[in-house]
């Protein structure tokens, strides 16, 4: 069995069978990779490949001083292709299904605060990139949604007058998000200007300058800028905003399931984090201002 062709053939499963993403199955052809160019330096075939190998390649991986989150991650992208494997009848076994993924400390994502966020939907605009760079922060607090889902978004999904917008998550499951009255109000600045760049033809939401859909990487230049112009020290991005929606819902006492329901979750675990969160505040706030919680200047 050729490693590369087996590959291509199970990227091609998730795209059309599993309804991955593209980011997703990008995702799994960088991880992946390591796996060929690991078979393809030994010349060793699939039918081959045993659990000294897997524990050897999980070896290299580990040596690459990666983060325990990536390396964990490609260890889940060899399982899940062997076990396809296996499944489809072509292997017999799964050499990485012994192969533990490395503990790891879970990190409180980084939150803005709500003065914080204040400042940046609030920020003075005079060409049409700052514009944009406004309607992508607004739209991000507002709604909550992923970097792929706010670049994705499409003109005819969005109900400016009913302040909300229908956007396709992960696995294309599909969720209603909504505007706050200030995006609604920088959106309608925003579209007035961009009807100026683009034909009727051009559906995406957001686009550059030169009327053309925005790149990941775009997005995240206008973030780095932002972040250098307004001083922050704190990590600052998509995800950011993200963390800080979710933090300040569940702050002001939206509960956990509707916040689970607004960011698209499919599981609860994934939005309890931010419970974390909201309980580290609490207890900073506490710190401070019980008599008996501050600790003595003396």
């Amino acid at each position: 069995m050729d490693t590369e062709k087996e590959v291509k053939d199970y990227l091609e499963f998730l795209r059309n069978v599993g309804g991955k993403s593209q980011n997703t199955v990008d995702a799994y052809r960088r991880d992946l990779s390591h796996l060929v160019e690991f078979t393809r330096l030994r010349s060793i075939s699939l039918e081959d490949f045993t659990y000294q190998d897997a524990r050897q390649l999980s070896g290299e991986l580990l040596s690459k001083g990666l983060a325990v989150s990536s390396t964990n991650r490609m260890l889940c992208a060899l399982r899940s292709f062997f076990s396809y494997q296996c499944s489809h009848m072509r292997l017999k076994s799964n050499p990485f299904a012994r192969i533990a993924s490395t503990k790891r400390q879970r990190r409180l994502p980084s939150v803005l605060s709500e003065e914080e966020v204040s400042r940046l939907i609030n920020r003075d605009w005079e060409s049409y990139d700052d514009l944009l760079s406004l309607a992508l922060f607004n739209f991000f607090y507002s709604t909550g949604c992923r970097l792929s889902e706010a670049i994705d978004a499409r003109l005819d999904d969005m109900d400016l007058e009913a302040r909300q917008i229908l956007v396709t998550g992960k696995g294309s499951k599909q969720r209603w998000c909504f505007f706050t009255p200030r995006c609604e109000q920088v959106l309608r600045q925003y579209l007035k200007l961009r009807g100026t760049l683009c034909t009727d033809e051009q559906r995406w939401l957001f686009l550059n300058s030169k009327g053309k859909q925005l790149s990941v990487s775009q997005v995240h230049c206008i973030f780095y800028r932002t972040k250098e112009e307004m001083g922050l020290t704190k990590q600052f991005s998509p995800h950011t905003l993200r963390h800080s929606f979710a933090t300040h819902m569940l702050d002001n006492d939206t509960g956990i399931r509707l916040v689970q329901e607004m960011l698209g979750h499919s599981s609860i675990s994934t939005t309890q984090i931010y419970t974390h969160v909201s309980s580290k505040r609490l207890r900073d706030v506490y710190n401070a201002s019980h008599p008996h919680g501050r600790k003595s200047d003396e």
